[in-house]
């Protein structure tokens, strides 16, 4: 394939992809250049849009077209964003709090913020932003919740040591997270020997459990189980 076409395709690919490519995803399909010479013509292509509208982004682990951060206003009145997009100040708390000590149950979430945060976590959920991670070996055996890579494009970020420490953040911020970072910084190497089961379980299983519902079982629970889940859901061996 001549180089004009390989831009082409690394174009076409980008184009369509509704989430950041990684570069091995793009080695699959070019099947003749490595990750390194695929990164390396990524480069190039961004150079040829400088001074453009759209830039390639390394992005959550992949590789993604954006529109550069200085057009955000013109961008936002063209979409006509409305308050239904953006998330609410309890979900950015939840949010802040999950990132900074993940894996982490709701029960330890609620304990920071004060207030019940069964429902912002399934709203949470729904979008993407959170992932079941297992459950925790203690009492009751409580799940565990992580954050996704949906999570690190929203926020423009490329992995979890991208997230900002508390001398970057102003006064108020770094004040709701102190405890948060105190507990866990942000790692890339999420769980430990403290914990149980998969390290990413199948997502339905947890959005189930906080829709009040055990995915196995078909069994409603009561608000005060959706913290926990019973040694009788686990008879089956499954963590």
């Amino acid at each position: 394939m001549e180089r004009e076409a390989v831009f082409n395709a690394l174009e076409a690919i980008l184009f369509v992809a509704d989430a950041p490519v990684s570069l091995e995803d793009m080695r699959k399909v070019l099947e003749h250049f490595s990750v390194e010479d695929i990164r390396e013509l990524l480069n190039e292509l961004n150079a040829r849009y400088e001074g453009r509208g759209i830039q390639v982004v390394e992005i959550a682990e992949g590789f993604q077209f954006r529109t550069r951060p200085e057009l955000a206003e013109v961008v936002k009145r063209f979409h006509k964003l409305s308050h239904s997009t953006k998330l609410s100040q309890a979900a950015l708390e939840t949010l802040s709090i999950i990132a900074y000590r993940q894996p982490i149950t709701r029960q330890e979430v609620e304990d920071i913020r004060g207030v019940d945060c069964s429902g912002v976590i399934k709203t949470l959920l729904d979008r993407n932003m959170l992932k079941g991670f297992g459950r925790k070996k203690v009492a009751g055996k409580p799940v565990t919740f992580g954050t996704t890579k949906k999570f690190l494009e929203y926020f423009g970020l490329t992995k979890l040591t991208d997230l900002p420490t508390l001398k970057d953040l102003p006064g108020d911020e770094a004040a709701v997270l102190q405890e948060a970072l105190q507990f866990n910084p942000p790692s890339d190497a999420i769980g430990d020997e403290e914990f149980e089961g998969e390290p990413e379980p199948a997502e339905e299983d947890y959005e189930a459990i906080i829709d009040g519902e055990d995915a196995e079982t078909g069994e409603i629970k009561t608000a005060e189980t959706l913290e926990t889940v019973s040694d009788e859901d686990n008879s089956d061996g499954k963590d």
